[in-house]
């Protein structure tokens, strides 16, 4: 790595700072993403096949997830992304919406439309009074 690095550049592989790079991009990064509200969601699936996505970690998976979903933790997302691109509507949410926000940011700058951000997350499903269920 080091005869690719350029004098005084030192490439970074921790996580904070990559997601400090996406969260700093502001609204400019996230114009492209598209929300949809629980109530949204539930009429997305009545109208046909909605994939759902859950990109939390493990633990927060195995603490409850939106029934039907598949975990797809944030960070494998750049290896499996191309999965989505088969022209099924994909959801993707996490704990508040911010990190499923990335996920929709990064498909759409792919060059994927068909992704939705679950807005609020998980907490605006339960709050909305949707039910949990536990992965397996």
């Amino acid at each position: 790595m080091r005869a690719l690095a350029s004098p005084g550049f030192a490439p970074r592989s921790d996580l904070v700072y990559y997601r400090t790079l996406i969260f700093s991009a502001g609204p400019m990064f996230f114009s492209s993403v598209k929300n949809v509200d629980p109530a949204g969601l539930l009429e997305m699936q009545a109208r046909g096949p909605v994939r759902l996505v859950d990109v939390r970690t493990d633990a927060e998976w195995a603490a409850g997830m939106i029934g039907g979903a598949t975990h797809l933790p944030l960070h494998l997302l750049p290896v499996k992304g191309e999965e989505y691109g088969d022209g099924v509507p994909t959801v993707f949410y996490c704990r508040s919406g911010a990190r499923s926000a990335q996920a929709c940011a990064f498909l759409a700058a792919k060059g994927l439309s068909n992704v939705y951000n679950l807005e609020g997350g998980i907490i605006a499903w339960a709050r909305a009074g949707h039910s949990l269920s536990a992965p397996g």
